[in-house]
């Protein structure tokens, strides 16, 4: 008999990133090849992301990661007379990925069908956000950028579509994403 294991068995601790990860980023596997390059090419490296990674203590391996930059949501406003732009500002997070081992793990043996290892790592993820800006940076949502396949899993975590007066980003990369974002 194979003996299930739990997202509360494994000993993961969460941290920013540095050059001492370089060996075990080229191990993640995410399944998205775009994602699995910015990790292990990019993320050390970049001008624009802080990245955080999930990391397993027990089997020296990275779980998961996120990378979070600045940004803000342009919104439509109306004082009556006039419509102007503005802009709410925001954590934008680029990327949240779980490697392929890791993903749809039950969290524990009480666990609902989405109460996985993930959704804890993500909901971490926004505490953490949270935190970060109520003591530094002072943004009101936090915004992001969802591939299809990934739209539920971020609804299930508070997230909403962008709404009407809500204007997304034209960069190319986010072309065939949803725009989403959560206020704080």
């Amino acid at each position: 008999m194979i003996e299930h294991r739990y997202g509360t068995d494994y000993n993961i601790t969460f941290r920013a990133i540095t050059k001492n990860d370089i060996d075990i980023l080229n191990d993640f596997d995410c399944g998205n090849s775009s994602i699995n390059d910015f990790i292990r090419n990019k993320s050390l490296n970049s001008n624009k992301d802080i990245t955080y990674i999930f990391f397993d203590t027990q089997n020296n391996t990275l779980v998961g990661f996120c990378s979070v930059c600045c940004s803000g949501i342009s919104i439509n406003e109306s004082d009556g007379c006039k419509t102007y732009t503005t802009i709410l500002p925001a954590v934008e997070i680029d990327f949240f990925a779980v490697d392929e081992r890791y993903r749809s793990i039950p969290y524990d043996r009480d666990s609902k069908r989405y109460d996985t290892l993930s959704s804890v790592m993500f909901s971490y993820m926004i505490e953490y956000i949270s935190d970060l800006t109520s003591t530094y940076i002072g943004a009101t949502h936090i915004c992001l950028y969802a591939v299809p396949k990934a739209v539920s899993f971020y609804k299930r975590c508070g997230f909403k579509e962008f709404e009407a007066y809500m204007y997304r980003d034209e960069l190319p990369y986010v072309e065939s994403c949803i725009p989403m974002y959560m206020p704080l």
